[in-house]
C-alpha cells in the first residue's frame, strides 16, 4: 500500500502527447486558482491559530445535543449504587 502512495504522490509527471491534439505540459497555477486557494489558505491558519472564535460558536449546539445523552445516562445510573462519600453501605451488598 505504501508503494502505490509513493507511486502515485510522488512518481514521474506524466502527460498527454501534444501531437494528438493534448494540451501539453500543465502549466503553474493560475491566477485563478490563486484567488480560490488563498482565502482557503488563510481561514486554516486562523483556525490553526486561534480556534476558539469557531468552538465558541458551536458551544450552544453541543451542549444542546449532549443535554439528551447526559439526562439518559442519569437515570441509566442505579439509585441504590448512588452513594454520599461517607455512606458505603451501598457497596459492601
Amino acid at each position: 500500500m505504501l508503494h502505490l502512495a509513493a507511486k502515485v504522490i510522488w512518481g514521474p509527471l506524466k502527460t498527454p502527447d501534444t501531437h494528438d491534439g493534448g494540451h501539453g505540459h500543465p502549466g503553474d497555477i493560475g491566477k485563478r486558482e490563486i484567488a480560490i486557494l488563498t482565502p482557503l489558505a488563510i481561514l486554516v491558519v486562523l483556525l490553526g491559530v486561534a480556534p476558539g472564535f469557531v468552538m465558541n460558536s458551536m458551544s450552544k449546539a453541543v451542549d444542546d445535543m449532549r443535554e439528551p445523552v447526559r439526562m439518559a445516562t442519569d437515570k441509566a445510573v442505579a439509585p441504590d449504587l448512588v452513594t454520599t462519600a461517607g455512606d458505603t453501605a451501598a457497596l459492601d451488598r
